[in-house]
């Protein structure tokens, strides 16, 4: 009776933007144990209803349900009933004890499955960022995510239609990829074990989850490779390219440098730094140094490094700024990253030159094929969302 008394009085009140009903407020006088029965009994019906109706239809469906006897043992068969129910119509109960995110064509995207999306992201960021994301960008960023999940759940609805199957050994394959193209950047991923206990210590995922993460998105991409319609592209488009884009030609600038590699968590650490600024001003072999100093790859060969600007660039920040900036043959200060502190020598530097227009056609041509690709999956996806129903619990 409480309780119904409250939801009606909150049914009168005007609706403060946040479609959230109130917890029914108790008397003093009723005993502790009957009020935690109360408040329990509420809040648990509240938190379902939250998610499957706004404010006014709940308000409306528990004056309409009024006349429902209030003895306890009536309570809890209607509670029951109401369970038993909406376990015939999942789409509308939250589940995972976060809730839902969104439903895409009745499926859920559930809010802990968004969590995980956006953590993966801001992994990937937090090289970028060492110090954190503010809360408004963070929530920008979960509402990007959102979307996207939108979307890789109308694709891969698309796959299921057109029965789109991906051979167990596509995953293989794609990850050994990825594992070559990292151990240009870090020798010590050397095998598929390492790539599957970085992933988890990233992303807090397991062999079985990035493995279905990876199939998703193997799937996703052979789906829309097969949307891509090619168009011939003369000649006179690719030189007209060229000649807007001239600073895209150019061959990369190469650098050689030297790297000592110490791990901010060592607890000898100032002391090392010290050890090693005393034999920098004693003009000491820098190779000694990173053999004696040094706890990252390449100690067997002093520490040298070979990259190209692209290369480079792949390297966690501050790395690439720093490397960039010296001189050739200077040392320079201690450099902190995410996790390492690094002092680098610059070896040697090879300034890159504009390319001929004859040496690049073929990378204009798939500069622009790519544009072209990436306008039509554009349309394409939207097509999906145009015929999809998708209702978004996030703001």
């Amino acid at each position: 009776t409480l309780e119904r008394q409250n939801l009606l009085e909150d049914s009168r009140a005007e609706d403060d933007g946040r479609n959230r009903p109130r917890y029914p407020v108790v008397p003093e006088t009723i005993p502790d144990h009957y009020r935690r029965s109360i408040v329990n009994r509420s809040r648990s019906r509240m938190r379902w209803h939250f998610w499957t109706m706004q404010r006014r239809d709940f308000c409306q469906r528990k004056h309409e349900n009024s006349r429902v006897s209030t003895t306890v043992s009536i309570l809890l068969l209607t509670l029951a009933l109401i369970s038993t129910a909406n376990a015939q119509n999942r789409q509308d109960r939250p589940i995972n004890g976060g809730g839902f995110a969104a439903l895409v064509n009745g499926e859920p995207i559930t809010v802990y499955a968004l969590e995980q999306a956006l953590t993966r992201r801001l992994m990937m960021l937090r090289s970028r960022f060492p110090d954190g994301l503010a809360e408004e960008l963070i929530t920008r960023l979960r509402k990007e995510v959102l979307e996207e999940l939108i979307t890789e759940k109308l694709l891969l609805s698309r796959c299921d239609q057109e029965n789109l199957e991906i051979r167990p050994e596509a995953v293989d394959q794609w990850i050994q990829t990825q594992i070559d193209q990292m151990r240009a950047r870090d020798d010590s991923i050397r095998d598929i074990d390492d790539f599957f206990d970085l992933w988890e210590s990233d992303f807090g995922e397991n062999e079985e989850q990035a493995r279905e993460q990876i199939l998703n998105q193997i799937r996703v991409n052979e789906l829309i490779r097969g949307i891509y319609t090619k168009e011939y592209i003369s000649p006179a488009e690719l030189r007209e390219y060229y000649k807007n884009h001239l600073d895209l030609f150019t061959t990369e600038t190469q650098y050689r440098f030297r790297q000592i590699l110490l791990t901010r968590s060592d607890p000898d650490l100032k002391e090392k730094l010290e050890a090693i600024r005393i034999d920098v001003e004693k003009q000491r072999d820098f190779a000694e140094m990173v053999a004696e100093y040094s706890v990252g790859p390449r100690s067997d060969v002093g520490g040298l490094w070979e990259r190209t600007e692209s290369q480079l660039n792949s390297w966690l920040p501050p790395i690439p700024t720093a490397v960039r900036g010296l001189e050739v043959g200077e040392i320079s200060e201690p450099i902190r990253s995410l996790e390492n502190t690094h002092v680098i020598l610059l070896v040697e530097r090879k300034d890159g030159r504009r390319k001929d227009f004859s040496e690049c056609q073929q990378e204009i041509r798939s500069r622009l094929r790519r544009a072209r690709e990436s306008i039509q999956q554009e349309q394409f996806e939207k097509t999906l969302r145009k015929d999809a129903e998708v209702r978004r619990f996030i703001r």
